[in-house]
């Protein structure tokens, strides 16, 4: 079995890597917006979250926030940021977020 932390960091990198890659591609001219996943909004639906706008918009900010960070290595800064997106999103779930799925 796996806890829903495990899912809930991995998600949160893919999510990361993912944002990191449309935006280079973006910035390189390419059009790649609609290829983004819904990661960010998947963990929240998996976790039931409801956050109001304003937090909202700050989770989703966290996520842009990869654009400044090698990921290749995965670095202290690349793992900090899961982190720190993880803390934040525990902040709204429930006090069962690391709870074995039934």
């Amino acid at each position: 079995m796996v806890c829903n932390e495990i899912i809930i960091l991995k998600l949160i990198r893919n999510g990361l890597v993912s944002t990191k890659l449309i935006k280079g591609l973006n910035r390189i001219g390419l059009v790649a917006d609609d290829y983004t996943t819904s990661t960010p909004d998947i963990i929240l639906l998996l976790l039931n979250i409801q956050i109001e706008d304003e937090e909202i918009e700050q989770y989703y900010l966290m996520f842009e926030e990869v654009e400044n960070i090698e990921i290749k290595q995965q670095t202290n800064e690349f793992n900090e940021l899961i982190q720190k997106i993880y803390y934040y999103i525990l902040s709204y779930s429930e006090p069962d977020i690391t709870k074995v799925f039934q």
